[in-house]
């Protein structure tokens, strides 16, 4: 296709370590005639970078299976994708004991530009130290394979100044968040299955999406809106913005090869070129990369605290997977139940279901918590400190936080000295919260 030299260009103007990588393409020492050289200057571009360090949580679907008959009234049979991942996929750092499912989650290191490259050879002790969104400076000896940086076990640097938050920039769950829905067209004519306006429907417009439940969940704190329309300075590499989706081309065709985190880079660096940005956040907050089916084999996944999440086609489209990836966006994890990473089926952070618009649900009381939303009808029990006191009283559920009494209380935290706090909300199954899958009109703790 025409635009593929351009985008290929695109890139290569924006990217120097893709350039460093696609030597055939763009002019740089080939790898297969000077290993040596090329070696040299991968060290180069790697040596002393500063970046974020984040998280990746991926989601698998290796089986369906129907949801068991519940003695609890009114639950009903649902298909549901079990997003764990096997025994054998994966890595310690994604799965609790043997056999357990969870997801895989790799370390990842995020470049001033976007592009996002995954971390190997940390030293030990550095994962348990990091948080996903730290600034960080990698070692001098750090080298790059692929799209892997690997840092052979040197300590990872922090930026001046960073103190003990190590640079830290937390994600906020109020105010106004910007969205951009990318659909993505390949080189061999492979594309997202929705259009550009199925997609605006699914993100921000129809009866139940991302934008609307984040606005009903939250009672207004949160608002998911589109950014200004803008145009594009080369739509032979990505269309305007309009109504918050934009189309992408990329010359990569879906392949065995079709690495997914070869692809986002190259979508990231396509944005960056057309709007003539220094990263794709200079445009919005977030943005919502639907790839093209048979891309990876995963469902769905995120980077904690940060602003990008990507979906294996049709997976873009449901408000359940919506929500609990930019959830991770917005620094939210997992909910599980007992040994089950994503058991929790009271709220959004547990399993996703491949359906349009439902369940209709929003948070369990922990996630909730964490959220903000309820401070000023919240109570902390400080078992420590509070001997003897209790909380005696009504508790309201999420959904009438608003129209319930000044002094009411929707959530209770119970402090603990084992570092795991206890919290207990009303599970009403009503209004935003009306598809709760798991144990609706209940008292639960989390």
């Amino acid at each position: 296709r025409s635009y593929c030299p351009a985008a290929i260009a695109a890139m290569a103007a924006v990217s120097p370590m893709a350039a460093a990588q696609s030597s055939n393409v763009r002019g740089a020492i080939s790898t297969e005639d000077s290993p040596a050289a090329s070696s040299t200057m991968q060290h180069r571009l790697l040596a002393g970078a500063t970046g974020r360090y984040l998280v990746q949580l991926t989601e698998y679907n290796e089986d369906a299976f129907q949801l068991a008959d519940d003695a609890e009234a009114r639950v009903d049979r649902r298909l549901r994708e079990l997003q764990g991942n096997s025994a054998g996929r994966g890595n310690s750092a994604g799965r609790g004991r043997s056999g357990e499912t969870g997801p895989k989650k790799n370390a990842a290191f995020e470049l001033p530009n976007g592009e996002i490259l995954e971390i190997e050879g940390l030293a030990p002790g550095d994962e348990d130290l990091l948080a996903s969104g730290d600034d960080i400076v990698l070692p001098v000896e750090a080298t790059m394979d692929g799209r892997k940086v690997n840092v052979h076990g040197k300590p990872i640097g922090r930026p001046p100044n960073a103190g003990n938050k190590q640079g830290r920039r937390l994600a906020t769950l109020v105010g106004d968040k910007t969205v951009v829905g990318v659909r993505v067209v390949t080189s061999c004519n492979d594309s997202t299955t929705s259009s550009a306006a199925n997609l605006q429907q699914y993100i921000f417009d129809d009866a139940v999406n991302l934008a609307k439940q984040y606005k009903a969940c939250s009672h207004d704190k949160l608002n998911i809106i589109k950014p200004p329309n803008r145009s594009s300075g080369n739509t032979a590499v990505a269309s305007d913005i309009v109504n918050g989706i934009v189309t992408v081309n990329i010359n990569r065709c879906v392949t065995a090869d079709a690495d997914d985190g070869v692809m986002r880079n190259e979508i990231t660096n396509a944005i960056n070129s057309a709007f003539g940005v220094s990263a794709p956040t200079d445009i919005a907050d977030h943005f919502m990369y639907c790839l093209p089916n048979n891309t990876f084999s995963g469902i769905a996944y995120a980077y904690m605290n940060s602003w990008m999440s990507l979906y294996k086609d049709s997976w873009c489209n449901y408000v359940s997977a919506q929500l609990h990836e930019v959830g991770h966006n917005l620094n939210l994890g997992h909910a599980g139940e007992g040994s089950e990473e994503y058991g929790d089926q009271s709220g959004m952070m547990g399993y996703s279901y491949s359906q349009n618009d439902t369940p209709v649900m929003c948070f369990n009381a922990a996630k909730s918590w964490q959220s903000g939303w309820f401070a000023d009808k919240s109570l902390t029990i400080d078992p420590n400190n509070d001997a003897g006191i209790c909380y005696s009283g009504e508790l309201y559920g999420l959904d009438s936080y608003t129209s319930s009494p000044e002094d009411a209380k929707v959530l209770i935290q119970l402090q603990s000295t084992s570092g795991s706090n206890y919290h207990i909300g009303f599970n009403g199954k009503q209004g935003s919260n009306s598809g709760t899958v798991e144990h609706g009109n209940r008292v639960l703790i989390t």
